[in-house]
């Protein structure tokens, strides 16, 4: 499923305009180049029926967009919500249900001294081949 997340990622245009192949698992690399995204799954809820698994599964996936300035930080944000939410497809051989925004978060990271929105999606999936 992190596969689909980062093929519809680097597919789309306006993402890719802004971030080329900058979009990375979990977190980013040392001094990375900006803006760039981090995507990570938080949770891994599967369908079960009485007879056992049903291959759907619906994890909660953290999208994380990085920025340099808060106006940048927004406009990559927005494109990534454009990208993901109400997603449903085949892409990297997986077939996505939907992908639903659930939340959305502006922060900003003394640390590194970067802006960063976190957004949580709701992806239904189907895990068998």
């Amino acid at each position: 499923m992190e596969a689909a997340i980062y093929a519809i990622l680097v597919a789309d245009g306006t993402v890719s305009g802004l971030v080329s192949t900058r979009i990375y698992p979990v977190k980013l690399p040392q001094s990375p180049d900006m803006p760039a995204i981090t995507y990570s799954r938080v949770s891994g809820p599967r369908i079960q029926t009485i007879a056992g698994p049903s291959g759907l599964a619906y994890p909660r996936v953290q999208v994380d967009s990085w920025a340099s300035t808060y106006t940048g930080i927004k406009t990559l944000a927005d494109a990534v919500r454009q990208a993901l939410d109400g997603y449903s497809g085949t892409i990297a051989s997986i077939r996505i249900g939907g992908i639903m925004m659930d939340g959305e978060l502006d922060l900003y990271e003394p640390g590194v001294e970067e802006y960063r929105v976190t957004q949580d999606y709701i992806v239904w999936y189907d895990e068998t081949p």
